[in-house]
């Protein structure tokens, strides 16, 4: 290999020896000659007048001539004038010429080179775990293009445990094989790492040997789905070399692995990685940078010096990864042997220079499919936003290349868009079909190694529950030709009405143009002794239901009948797949089944397109001429297997509440009923032999050999897997993690700027090393006025751009951004398709975001468009709401219009809030409670702008604050003696107080008189206070005795005199009464507590005091109002008995 000018002025010769004559015991012998060698040569130019010799040897005596060898000389440019050959030997009889190919570089050029120059790098190193497993592999079956055995002497996995590339490694494995009765032996290099489940480990790496060549694709996975044991081997080989013959054969693998022994140790890891900008040439010519993921062990053990490194590179017109496992020798040397994907496949041997600074990366990528003939090979990628939520708009970005020899022609591409996401608009020039909900591109001729991208618009619908998920489906058909249609004349709307825990009810309403018919269909399984039995019944009346229904599935098995059972039951199982997709797809493993339904559903059709069936058959089969079970028995039972039987696994415990199963899930399948109109119809109690025998029989009737079901089936997949893909999306809230923004959004014009920012973050639980971010430019934009920032590199060649991240922790996110014009010559209604890559090396893996789409228009649309601001609920006549109001946005452009883009908001007052919403309505809801200002404008897509409108909301949810205050206020016993006067104030902060009742007076005596009013504020909400008033204007009544009332004698004495007597109140109640004693002499006071008090007083009066002493005893009492009442009473101590 060649990089520069290969200077030739001498000789390159590969000649066989001459033969010679010997002698032995006497008798001479003839010596033939031996045969030319191999040149192998790629060069960027060849010069001079040297020459290349693989001519073979001349015999001596009488032998034969040897035959010329082999020359091969690829170049780009000569001047070489030496002479090439490759001459049989002369000789008795002279050799065959070898075989010469010298000729420039082309697409037919069996390898491309590359050598590649270390631009920037980073390296560290640590200590971590590693686990070897010592594994046998056995019972190893080869089918494919060769016929032969295979046999591994040793097969080593080695797998680093901790750190950042926990679970990633390396394998080694050493075979002996034998292919068409000639054996090979040779080794298997590669790196392993597990999938995002962890239940399978990916294998990607080379086959080597003397005489074998080739790549090994496949898989570890566990036969008992959640054991943990990887003991299923399946793989890949796809040979380019057996012995010295270019190949072109593909075989696969299948055997069982199992453990020999295990031991774990600790290992210091250098980590390195590089990036590298060169060129290749060969089959592809041109530029070739690569980014260089590399982990080797260097402790002393017994892998010290190997390792793995996962590559991705970028070619002119596309991105591709490779795997290789590499070991570093004794002269500072790395050696890659693996494989490259994608657009550069085939098996990559290189070579790293560590001993030079900058390193260079240099070595050749073998083709695979040298020798086949040339012939288009259609790839499909597609892929949208990982989360969206209910109502988001987005694209759906379809990417269809041409990774062939030859240019494909007219080539149908179908888009089948799920359910949960409506059709909004697509790339120009496609056509949307509303029955089928899918999108049909038309491309004349894409050619070889040719790139397009399309893009269907969508939108969620609203109501989707969070973390529902839902793929969409994107596939080329076989055929060019349409084939008559699936789907019945009659149309029928499922709802799911709810379950039992027995039975799922869904509600079946079909109409055609004679009638419409309501059911509801019960869909059951029970258990029981005898197998399984689920049931498809038509019930009148719903059975009790509950609400919580999620999941579920149809197993109707329609056989023969009257004439209607079997319409009806056409018409319940041409449907049933889109209904069980509609239940089931609120779940994530749900999505994965949705997948096999579809492929089930294009089953039918592809045994058409591939000879198995006839037309007559399929139309047959497919339209209601053969209604029933044996229209439909060969892909309705599979679904019904795949829904119950190999999805109960996956779905586990949240199936089993409505499929309740005692043993094994095989059961589900032994005996199926149907039952129309009150007749059963039974399946065979085995199925699964229904459905071959079925199978079989079709496959017969169509001409081909007959096959079993699961080899049709094989067949089918192996075929549809390269013309089909999925992509699943989840409604969930919160950000993509990995996103693209750019803006402006929507139509641009020609040498617009449009900056694009890049959103990337670790979800993962670990740290993520060496990671890394790149977008390609399309051909739309102009890189002459590319600006990259954070850090980014450019390099024009392969127009990629890419920023190094380095080491990311759990969660941590960033951005970066860029800005780039739309290129002056882009077209009207084209578009600027941009999406980019992160790349997380020690998963490993790549995360596309979404894809932005802007499109360029040259329409002239001076007009702008006009929004109408629609509040609800509408103020009242004073101007405020008290509830939350919602604003709807409607904007129109003109007629001829270009069509409105975006509407622009802003929220200014008591809440803030500024969005542009892409599309022509918007909806705004104001919760908070204060005013707030609407300022909106709506933009075409000519980007005419609208003045700004606003509207003011007034929001008062709270009602105004009331008081009432009494006058004069009551006493502390909560009671008032006299006219009170009841006034209300109020106050409101937002909308104000547009009315409060006046004063009351209040006149009327009585207890507990609830005196209120009322406040109400402009926003109508209102508000009460009021002031229970006591009101007692009337005195108690009081009366007092004393007894004795007389003295006698006046001794000196003391004498008891009880006080009695009585105080009441009829309204406000007694609250005291005061007593007093008021002697007349000033001598005795003697204290009195109530009523019934016996006090002391003297019998004494003075012997001057001619009218006696005089004890007044007065009693004061007052109610709770504050009104008092008096009396008194007298004792008397006489002068003489005489005088009282």
């Amino acid at each position: 290999m060649i990089y520069n000018t290969l200077t030739l002025n001498g000789k390159i010769t590969a000649n066989g020896v001459d033969g010679q004559s010997r002698s032995f015991l006497g008798e001479i012998f003839s010596g033939g000659g031996g045969s030319g060698g191999s040149v192998y040569i790629i060069a960027q130019k060849l010069a001079g007048s040297g020459s290349i010799l693989s001519n073979g040897g001349n015999a001596a005596g009488g032998g034969g001539g040897a035959g010329g060898g082999r020359i091969a000389v690829y170049y780009k440019a000569s001047t070489l004038t030496g002479a090439v050959e490759a001459k049989g030997g002369i000789g008795y009889q002279k050799g065959e010429d070898g075989t010469i190919v010298f000729q420039p570089i082309s697409l037919d050029t069996p390898v491309t080179t590359f050598n590649l120059l270390e631009k920037s790098s980073t390296a560290n190193v640590s200590q971590e775990t590693l686990t070897t497993q010592k594994l046998n592999l056995s019972n190893v079956q080869i089918t494919g293009d060769l016929t032969g055995t295979v046999d591994f002497s040793r097969l080593d996995l080695t797998a680093v445990t901790s750190g950042p590339f926990s679970g990633k490694g390396f394998i080694e494995a050493e075979f002996q094989t034998t292919l068409e009765g000639a054996s090979y032996g040779g080794n298997l290099q590669g790196v392993v790492y597990p999938d995002s489940q962890g239940d399978k480990l990916y294998l990607k790496g080379s086959i080597s040997g003397l005489l074998i060549s080739g790549t090994c694709e496949g898989a570890l996975s566990e036969s008992t789905p959640g054991s943990g044991t990887f003991d299923k081997f399946e793989a890949a080989w796809k040979l380019n070399r057996l012995n010295t013959d270019s190949i072109s054969a593909a075989l696969a693998l299948g055997g069982t692995i199992s453990s020999q022994s295990s031991y774990s140790f600790t290992s210091q890891i250098y980590l390195y990685q590089g990036d590298f900008e060169g060129n290749a040439y060969g089959s592809y010519t041109g530029p070739l940078s690569a980014i260089l993921t590399h982990l080797r062990l260097t402790s002393d053990n017994e892998y010290t010096g190997k390792g793995f490194s996962i590559i991705s590179y970028n070619t002119a017109f596309e991105q591709g990864k490779g795997y290789s496992h590499n070991q570093l020798d004794a002269g500072a040397i790395l050696e890659f042997q693996g494989l490259f994907e994608n657009p550069l496949s085939g098996k990559l041997s290189a070579f790293l220079d560590e001993n030079k600074s900058p390193k260079i990366l240099s070595g050749t990528i073998e083709r695979l499919d040298l020798g086949l003939t040339p012939a288009p090979d259609l790839k499909i990628d597609t892929w949208a936003p990982s989360r969206l939520s209910s109502g988001q708009t987005f694209d759906y970005i379809i990417e269809l290349r041409n990774d062939g020899l030859k240019a494909a022609e007219n080539v149908k591409l179908i888009d089948k868009l799920p359910f949960a996401v409506s059709f909004h608009d697509s790339t120009a020039g496609a056509d949307y079909s509303e029955d089928a909900h899918q999108v049909v591109f038309q491309i004349p001729e894409l050619s070889a190694k040719a790139i397009v991208y399309k893009r269907v618009a969508g939108a969620v619908l609203w109501g989707i529950p969070i973390n529902s998920t839902f793929g969409n489906i994107v596939y080329i058909p076989k055929d060019e030709e349409t084939p008559p249609p699936l789907d019945p004349t009659a149309g029928i709307d499922y709802e799911v009405a709810g379950d039992t825990q027995e039975s799922a009810l869904v509600k079946i309403k079909t109409s055609n143009q004679a009638e419409e018919v309501e059911t509801i269909m019960s869909i059951n399984v029970r258990e029981s002794a005898e197998p399984v039995q689920p049931s498809f019944d038509v019930v009148e009346t719903p059975l009790a239901v509950t609400t919580d229904f999620s999941l579920g599935s149809f197993s109707p098995t329609v056989v023969e009948g009257e004439w209607d059972a079997q319409n009806n039951a056409r018409q319940i199982t041409e449907r049933a797949v889109d209904t069980a997709q509609r239940i089931i797809a609120t779940t994530r493993e749900g999505a994965e089944i949705i997948r096999s339904i579809r492929e089930e559903r294009d089953f039918l059709t592809w045994l058409y397109d591939n000879g198995y069936i006839d037309r007559t058959n399929y139309e047959n089969y497919s339209q209601q001429k053969t209604i029933g079970y044996h229209g439909l028995r060969y892909f309705l039972p599979r679904i019904i297997d795949r829904l119950i039987s190999n999805n109960l696994s996956r779905l586990g415990q949240r199936l089993r509440r409505l499929f309740r199963i005692n043993e094994s899930q095989r059961q589900i399948r032994q005996g199926i009923i149907r039952t129309i109109d009150g007749m059963k119809f039974y399946s065979d109690k085995e199925l699964e032999a229904v459905i071959r025998a079925s199978i079989t029989e079709v496959l017969r009737r169509g001409g081909k050999p007959a096959e079993t079901i699961e080899r049709a089936w094989e067949i089918f997949l192996e075929e549809r897997r390269l013309t089909f893909n999925s992509q699943i999306s989840s409604s969930l809230a919160g950000h993509d993690p990995n996103e693209l923004l750019v803006s402006p959004e929507g139509n641009v014009k020609p040498g617009d700027k449009l900056s694009y920012t890049i959103n990337y973050e670790n979800e993962g639980e670990g740290n993520a090393y060496g990671v890394y971010i790149t977008d390609r430019l399309l051909a739309n934009l102009d890189d002459a006025t590319l600006v990259v920032n954070n850090g980014g590199k450019y390099d024009p060649a392969t127009r990629a751009i890419t920023w190094f991240i380095g080491e990311l922790p759990s969660k941590q996110k960033g951005s970066v951004t860029f800005s780039v014009n739309v290129n002056s010559y882009a077209q009207d209604k084209s578009e600027v398709i941009n999406f980019a890559a992160v790349y997380f090396p020690s998963v490993p893996e790549i995360t596309r975001t979404n894809g932005t789409v802007n499109i360029v228009s040259l329409v002239i649309d001076t007009v702008a468009p006009v929004t109408e601001i629609l509040p609800s609920p509408l103020p009242n006549p004073a101007g405020w709401n008290s509830a939350d109001v919602t604003i709807n946005l409607t904007a129109a452009d003109n007629e001829d219009g270009t069509g409105v883009k975006e509407i622009h908001y802003a929220l200014t007052g008591v809440t803030f809030e500024e969005r542009t919403v892409s599309g022509a309505s918007a909806s705004i809801t104001i919760p908070s409670e204060g005013t707030t200002t609407l300022n909106c404008y709506a933009v075409d897509n000519a980007g005419n702008t609208e003045s700004p409108k606003s509207f003011t909301v007034k929001i008062d949810k709270t009602p105004p604050i009331i008081s009432a205050q009494s006058a004069p206020q009551a006493n502390a016993s909560g009671w008032n003696n006299s006219d009170v006067i009841v006034s209300f104030t109020a106050e409101d902060s937002l909308s104000g107080v547009v009315s409060v009742n006046e004063p009351v007076n209040v006149t009327q005596e009585g207890a507990g008189q609830h005196i209120g009013g009322q406040a109400i504020d402009a926003a109508g909400n209102s508000a009460s206070a009021y002031v229970v008033v006591n009101l007692d204007k009337t005195p108690p009544q009081v009366n007092i005795t004393a007894n004795p009332n007389l003295l006698w004698p006046p001794n000196h004495k003391t004498a008891d005199v009880t006080i009695g007597g009585e105080a009441k109140d009829s309204l406000s109640g007694i609250l005291l009464s005061t007593f007093k004693v008021d002697d007349e002499y000033k001598t005795i006071e003697p204290p009195i507590s109530d009523f019934n008090t016996i006090v002391k007083l003297e019998a004494w009066r003075d012997g001057n005091d001619k009218d006696g002493r005089y004890y007044n005893v007065s009693v004061t009492t007052k109610d709770k109002a504050g009104n008092t009442a008096s009396n008194v009473t007298t004792v008397i101590c006489p002068h003489d008995r005489g005088k009282k």
